[in-house]
Parts: structure tokens; sequence; C-alpha cells
């Protein structure tokens, strides 16, 4: 991973994770870019590359990206496939198209379903790209506050011990013992289970508590069982969380942190 130079100590910092998506991807073609400084804060950019289209998604589905410089001309996919594949898989990413092939009609088709700009790579300057960098964190910034305060109570960040909820990536991140983090992919349901163990930890939760808060309008077919099935399969996709989620015999579930967890 490469990192800018240091930022200014008077600002406020926002670091951002950037995956460089190109075929001819190299860490020694990263050039050292100055942090953008823009609204009162310094955007700090950390670099990651991927040189196919099949490393990216691997690397998305493991870690947290931020912003996604692509150059479309892929081994395993081209042009508008490379761009549809990554936003299918997460659409609230922004995508800046960074290539010197790229067409002005393929520019414009690309813009058109969603990439935020278009740099030409060996024209943009640095203050350009590190600008273009820093407006879609802004961007996306804006849209995560949106959706999360246009939504109820129980559809927000939550952070609690090593753990943070993100309800617009619908994810579950958990900072490992040995300082790496771990990204957990959760459906709506798991995500408002997790949520509730969370908001109520330490406490036993009876299946019968557990349906009455998360029954929703459309899960009239909800029931104890499905209950049971569903904690069951949000466990098996984390040993952290087989750990800390516990069933307690008669009672229901609970989940605990224990103590330096």
């Amino acid at each position: 991973m490469r990192s800018i130079s240091e930022p200014s100590r008077n600002k406020a910092i926002s670091k951002a994770q950037v995956l460089v998506v190109d075929s001819d991807f190299s860490y020694d073609k990263i050039p050292i870019w100055s942090p953008a400084d823009l609204m009162g804060l310094t955007y700090e950019f950390s670099f990651e590359g991927a040189s196919s289209l099949r490393d990216a998604l691997n690397y998305m589905r493991q870690k947290s990206v931020d912003v996604i410089l692509l150059d479309p001309f892929l081994p395993d996919a081209s042009g508008i496939v490379a761009l549809e594949v990554i936003r299918k898989q997460r659409r609230d990413l922004p995508v800046i198209i960074y290539s010197k092939q790229v067409s002005a009609d393929l520019a414009f088709e690309l813009i058109q379903n969603g990439a935020q700009d278009f740099l030409v790579k060996g024209s943009a300057d640095l203050e350009r790209i590190t600008t273009s960098l820093a407006f879609a964190i802004i961007r996306l910034e804006s849209l995560h506050k949106e959706m999360i305060s246009s939504k109820t109570g129980e559809l927000r960040t939550i952070a609690h011990h090593k753990m943070l909820l993100n309800p617009v990536r619908q994810t579950l991140e958990v900072q490992l013992s040995s300082g790496a983090r771990e990204v957990i992919s959760l459906t709506a349901f798991e995500f408002r289970l997790m949520a509730l163990f969370l908001q109520q930890e330490g406490e036993i939760l009876s299946r019968e508590s557990i349906l009455q808060r998360m029954r929703a309008k459309d899960e009239a077919d909800l029931n104890e069982r499905t209950i049971d099935v569903h904690i069951s399969m949000l466990r098996q996709k984390s040993g952290r969380l087989r750990k800390l989620i516990r069933s307690v015999y008669g009672q229901g579930y609970t989940l605990t942190f224990a103590r330096g967890d």
C-alpha cells in the first residue's frame, strides 16, 4: 500500500482508500500525489491495485474501498461492462475513469452509466486528480448522510467494541487482534439483527422478543424457527460472531464481549 505525503497539521484529516483497477498496474507507476485541501479538510489517500476485474471484485469483498480509479480496458472485461460489474457489486462506490485509451463517445457513455469523472492518464495534473478524488469522497459522504437520515433509527452507523455496522454498504467491519479488518457482507435482515444484538449487548433476548422487534409488515411468515436459522447463518459468516453470539438454553440468545475484546 502506498500513502501520500504528510498532510498539514492544522487541518482535519479525512483518510480514503483508493483502488486502482488497471491491467498495467504497478506501485512504481503511482505518483506521490499531494493531499487535497477542500472545505476545511485534508484528504489523505492510500492506494491498492488490481490488474483485472476479478482481482478488483475479490479485493472489494474483503476490504474497504472508498473510491476506484478505473482504466476500463482489462483482460477479463472492457468498457461499459467493467464499470457495470463494479457498480453492481457496490452501487454507492464512486468510480473515476483514468485512461488514455477512452474515446470521447465512450467517456460520455461511461459518465451516463455512473462514472463520476473522466481523467486522461498522462494529461491530468496532480491537482486535478486529487481534487477529483476528494470530490468523489465528498459526494459519497453526502450520500451516506442523506440515506441514513432518511431512514428510521434502526438503520444507522453503529460502532461498538471494534465493530462497525455500515448501513449503506450493508456490512459489518470487525477489527481483528492482528490489526487487520474483516469485512462481512450482510443481508438486510442480518444487518437489522446484528444492530439489535449490538444495541442490547449483554442482554438475553428471547425468540419472542426478537420476533417483536424484527418483524416488518412484509415479514408475516417470520417465526421462532426462522429466527434460529437467521442467527445460525449470521454466526457462520465469521469466527468472531460464532464466539460472540451465544444461545442461552431455554431463554434465547445474547451477544456478549469478553474483557479485552
